[in-house]
């Protein structure tokens, strides 16, 4: 299922929306790996055109504080733990590689690369761990002379998370593209499993009736 905005806000109040669409038309839940349920969408795109239009912020987001907090959070990984400085330092066969750097010098020697690629998963650490990263991977690219940057998730918290995932990627998505010289492009966000966690529907459906 794709979601196409014009804003984040726009798009985290759709990605809800059709959450909650789906599980009053099918009445399915999923058992989650935090001994609960939760109710989801599978393989949703977010197509979101202009990421830094406003509102970028919500009204509808549940802690506007946390919000706030989290998407500020990818820069200093208090609330993603691991993503950013996995993006910076990432120890490969006793190989240390700034990810990011690497990909901002590829972007500009190259801009027509397909390869200004970051990898969050680690396998060596996330196989077995009870907390891997949601963030997987990022791809940056450029295209008319603009920054596009393209996100997957293994998983996401649609209620609580995504919303300050979105803008905390577009914000180091805007960092990239000033690095490189050239405008912000539209911002892709792929979710394997978005999700809503049990305890969370109803304040979502209060929210969004």
């Amino acid at each position: 299922m794709e979601i196409i905005a014009n804003s984040v806000s726009e798009a985290w109040e759709k990605g809800i929306r059709a959450i909650l669409r789906n599980y009053q038309k099918t009445g399915e839940t999923v058992i989650t790996e935090r001994d609960t349920t939760s109710i989801e969408i599978e393989n949703l795109v977010f197509s979101i055109k202009t990421p830094f239009a406003e509102p970028r912020f919500s009204a509808l987001h549940p802690n506007p504080e946390y919000l706030q907090a989290y998407s500020d959070g990818i820069l200093d990984f208090k609330y993603q733990k691991d993503v950013y400085s996995r993006m910076i330092r990432t120890e490969y066969n006793e190989t240390n590689i700034n990810q990011l750097d690497e990909a901002v010098e590829k972007l500009k020697s190259k801009w027509f690369t397909s390869k200004a690629v970051v990898t969050i998963w680690d396998p060596y650490v996330d196989i077995d761990s009870d907390h891997p990263p949601c963030t997987c991977m990022v791809q940056f690219y450029i295209r008319k002379n603009k920054l596009y940057l393209t996100a997957f998730f293994r998983s996401n918290d649609a209620w609580l998370c995504s919303h300050g995932d979105m803008i905390a990627l577009t914000n180091l998505q805007q960092k990239v593209a000033q690095a490189v010289g050239v405008e912000v492009g539209s911002y892709t966000h792929i979710a394997c499993c978005y999700h809503i966690y049990e305890y969370d529907i109803h304040a979502a459906l209060q929210k969004f009736q």
